[in-house]
């Protein structure tokens, strides 16, 4: 971020950064005092993001982001520690400087700032945003454009950012104003937009509104200015709001300051009660014990004179205070480099470690994990920048359940393994050699690294490609695949090599056998070629993709580029060794890889401004942290979670890795996002529990207030649900999404066919699975804009997905509808036989699919008929392309959609039934 900054002065000692309002800049917030303050100081006055000189960014404007720039500006500047006075919407950023960069802070003076809603008058915010460019100035609006904001046709956009900013303020707990290391100082007016209740609220949070005569001054400080609004308390040279000339002065006369190390209250009142004058150092006495002629040469002022600069002296004389009531810290050292502590299920390579090594690690991890699908244990492999293996000792590992192997780098290409990353067919008859498939290779992860194919050593039907033989709930992402061909399926085994996934994005690959994946999306990517198809093929954005100009014969829906697409964020180790999240940003009509040109556009986060998760820590502590702002990063593990995670903040990055697995406990929401723009969900697996759950992930709230971004849509990436299989689970809905442009880039929505939860009556036990695990709904979208780019959704017991937001869009939908209803009766939807696998609002206006299937296996009870397939409201802007039901031996389904197409029943087992669009021409 290239932040515009000016210097002033020249004085010892650290420097006072100057952090201006909204919709300001360096001179209309602190032009008067400023050359005050740089008489003694050396002042760094910044303007942030969008304002004054320093340009916007295809980024929303968050207080987060604000002070990283900060932060930026910093290191630039080769500042390890500053004192900070921030004003208004300055002063939340200083503050948030304050609790999350605690160590580059010394001092800080917060003008008009409050740490949560509460602390705003009731109603304040009301009509914010109605706000428009030139209307009339409202809370410090100006009219027109600013003299200090040098783009005018920046203007409009900046207020229209700062909205979505106003919608959703920062918020800090009470801990964390307690928490908070650095000697503050609160100003406020006596007519401020923040209630003085909150401002002396605060005040005691620090450690102060004490008996100072008895435990000595505390180092947090407080000022209400009489007479004064809010835009007083940052003295501008075009306002001229009264200040008593006597406050100026009085009360910083001769009296007791004891030096303190922090703002919190002394631990012992009584061992400070005798504390006197004798505590002062020599630097507090010069700065505190003022003479009597300066306070003369104030009083002798014309008046004239004294109404305009007695607010400033007073200014002044305050952030002295704050900024010298303490004795220095140390600087904080150089921060160290090492891998943060991931915990014990991360394992990370060196290229300078042994290949043996390497291999006998993911060897024994493969062992562990091949048929370990109902297993509690997760783990992620990651290799650092470099080369791993050689021509002729390559690496050749292979991956199981709940397993994901990436790179480190920056780049895809950052990180090269010669040799082969693999997943093979299980063989589950004739003791592992025969009823070879890969229908249940779920839950593994395989991204960010080039891979030089190399099959030395292998037999010869090995050697022919690498293999990922894969169903749901695998990703392949970032990759750069060379040397020889990939395979989707497994052919080098007994048959019959089923398989159902699957999902790759943002990758570069060569030839590509699909072989029997039923289906499959492609997205943003290249292919030097893809051969076969079963049921239903994807590609959007590919460069090679097949044409799909004969379809049905091949099953192929090729769209040239991606309407809506963001990939997936991922760790990554700097050139100096530090550690870091790359969140990219949203792409529109986009095609190709991201990294084709360099680094994936987007932002990066420091890995220090995530709080890593281990699955013992409480859900109350994970949740307090991302109160402050942090992100959070869950480390490989499951976690019991009986009260929500709650992301409320705009823009937070929520990131697992190795499968991170929240389980519901005591019908408990395991994760829950606001309506806020941004926040990005990815690589989380969430369970239902044995308690009935309303549902497991929301995005929003129903009848709440929600604001979204079509520039920078909420996003969910490779974010999977599960309902039993390894234990009982219940919920009413899995997913449920209520906010407005959210995207939705590969999911896996299951309610399980297949467990160990020891079900017996019915087949394969499904009566007891019917009755036991419920869920009623696997997706339901109500909000507009929504975009699901690979939308896997299975076995719910009424409608799989219900979407009744405007404007949605899906690009590849695969479902299976339940195995398991015992009865007819079991499976109705009033009058209507069953529920379609796919239904969009009967109010709903636009909508479209592209490429989509329906399937049924109804094992249970093999009479069992579904009416439709898909359910669409007929009309002219809902649109469905190339769509499918199939029967895969038991049950029936009548229709395609809406009474249209022929019956996917018992004479076409294994044969599709297509509909190239709908409505028909």
């Amino acid at each position: 971020m290239d932040i515009h900054h000016e210097e002033h002065g020249s004085g010892e000692g650290r420097p006072l950064v100057l952090i201006h309002g909204a919709l300001s800049g360096i001179g209309t917030s602190f032009g008067t005092i400023l050359p005050l303050l740089a008489k003694t100081r050396r002042v760094i006055a910044v303007e942030l993001q969008a304002h004054g000189h320093t340009p916007d960014l295809d980024r929303p404007l968050t207080v987060e982001h604000f002070a990283a720039d900060v932060v930026e500006l910093l290191d630039r500047l080769g500042v390890a520690r500053a004192d900070v006075f921030g004003w208004s919407m300055g002063a939340a950023v200083a503050l948030r400087l304050g609790t999350d960069h605690a160590a580059r802070v010394g001092r800080l003076v917060l003008a008009s700032v409050s740490f949560d809603d509460a602390g705003l008058h009731p109603g304040l915010l009301d009509g914010i945003q109605d706000l428009r460019p030139g209307a009339p100035a409202r809370l410090g609006v100006p009219r027109g454009v600013p003299a200090d904001q040098p783009d005018p046709a920046g203007w409009a956009s900046l207020v229209t950012k700062m909205k979505v900013l106003d919608a959703n303020l920062p918020q800090w707990t009470p801990a964390q104003i307690t928490a908070l290391a650095a000697p503050t100082m609160i100003v406020l007016a006596d007519a401020d937009i923040v209630q003085p209740e909150h401002a002396v609220r605060m005040f005691r949070l620090l450690g102060g509104a004490v008996s100072g005569d008895l435990t000595g001054l505390p180092a947090c400080r407080l000022a209400i200015l009489p007479g004064t609004t809010r835009i007083g308390t940052a003295p501008a040279p075009s306002v001229r709001t009264r200040l008593a000339p006597k406050l100026a002065v009085r009360g910083h006369g001769v009296r007791p300051i004891y030096q303190v190390e922090t703002c919190q209250p002394f631990a012992s009142v009584r061992s400070r009660a005798k504390a006197s004058e004798s505590a002062l150092t020599p630097q507090l006495r010069r700065e505190y014990v003022r003479p009597a002629e300066r306070t003369n040469r104030m009083t002798t002022q014309p008046r004239r004179v004294r109404r305009r600069t007695g607010r400033t002296l007073f200014l002044a004389l305050v952030l002295t205070t704050v900024v010298t009531a303490t004795s220095t810290a140390a600087t904080a050292g150089r921060p160290t480099h090492g891998a943060p502590d991931f915990g014990p299920n991360v394992t990370i390579f060196d290229p300078s470690m042994p290949v043996t090594e390497i291999q006998q690690t993911l060897d024994a991890a493969h062992a562990r994990q091949v048929d370990n699908e109902m297993g509690t244990a997760r783990h992620a492999y990651l290799f650092k920048p470099g080369t791993y293996g050689t021509t002729e000792q390559p690496l050749q590992a292979k991956v199981g359940y709940y397993t994901e192997v990436s790179g480190l780098g920056a780049s895809p290409t950052d990180v090269t393994v010669n040799g082969k990353i693999e997943a093979y067919n299980r063989c589950l008859a004739d003791g592992g050699t025969g009823n070879c498939l890969a229908l249940v290779n779920f839950w593994r992860t395989l991204s960010n690294l080039s891979l030089t194919i190399n099959a030395a050593g292998q037999d010869g039907c090995r050697s022919s490609a690498n293999f990922w033989a894969v169903s749901q709930a695998v990703s392949m992402r970032r990759l750069n695949i060379s040397g020889g061909g990939l395979s989707l399926m497994d052919y080098c085994t007994a048959g019959p090599q089923y398989a159902s996934g699957g999902f790759i994005a943002d990758s570069r690959l060569p030839a590509t056998t699909n072989g029997s994946q039923q289906q499959w999306l492609t997205r943003n990517s290249e292919v030097g070629s893809w051969s076969n198809a079963v049921w239903n093929q994807v590609f959007a954005g590919v460069e090679g993709a097949p044409d799909d100009a004969s379809f049905p014969d091949p099953p192929y829906t090729t769209l040239e580029t991606t309407p809506l697409s963001r990939e997936k964020p991922y760790l990554f180790v700097d050139g100096e060794g530090r550690y870091n999240v790359r969140v990219p940003a949203a792409q529109r009509d986009s095609r190709g890889v991201s990294w084709a040109e360099g680094m994936t556009p987007g932002r990066t986060i420091p890995i220090r401004d995530f709080f890593i998760a281990k699955p013992s820590d409480p859900v109350h502590v994970i949740n307090s942290q991302l109160a402050r702002g942090k992100h959070l990063l869950l480390t490989p593990g499951t976690y019991d979670i009986a009260r929500s995670i709650e992301v409320r903040r705009a823009n937070t990055v929520v990131l697992g890795i190795g499968h991170a697995t929240l389980t519901a406990v005591n019908g408990a929401i395991p994760l829950d996002v606001a309506g806020v723009p941004g926040v990005v969900v990815a690589g989380v697996t969430i369970d239902a529990g044995r308690v009935e759950s309303p549902v497991l992930l929301r995005v929003g709230r129903q009848h709440g207030r929600n604001v979204s971004s079509a520039a920078n849509p909420t996003t969910l990436s490779d974010v999977y649900f599960r309902v039993g299989g390894p234990h009982i689970g219940r919920t009413n809905t899995a997913l449920e999404v209520n906010s407005d442009n959210v995207l939705i880039d590969h999911t896996w929505v299951w309610r399980g066919d297949h467990g160990v939860e020891g079900f017996t009556e019915g087949v394969n036990g499904d009566t007891d699975r019917w009755r036991t695990n419920t869920g009623r709904y696997g997706a339901v979208i109500n909000g507009d804009h929504v975009t699901a780019t690979g939308l896997f959704v299975e076995h719910f017991q009424r409608y799989n997905t219900v979407w009744n937001g405007e404007h949605g869009t899906t690009i590849l939908y695969q479902n299976e509808l339940p195995y398991d209803p015992p009865t007819q009766a079991d499976w109705m939807h009033g009058g209507v036989e069953g529920w379609a696998g796919y239904k969009v609002g009967d109010r709903v206006r636009h909508h479209t699919l592209y490429g989509g299937g329906v399937y049924v296996f109804n094992q249970n009870n093999p009479s069992i008929h579904t009416e439709n397939g898909f359910e669409v409201p007929v009309t002219p802007g809902v649109r469905l392309h190339h769509i499918m039901t199939v029967n895969l031996s038991a049950g029936t389904i009548d229709h395609v959609v809406n009474g249209v197409g022929d019956a996917a029943d018992m004479t076409k087992v294994g044969a599709p039934v297509y509909l190239t669009q709908y409505p028909t021409p």
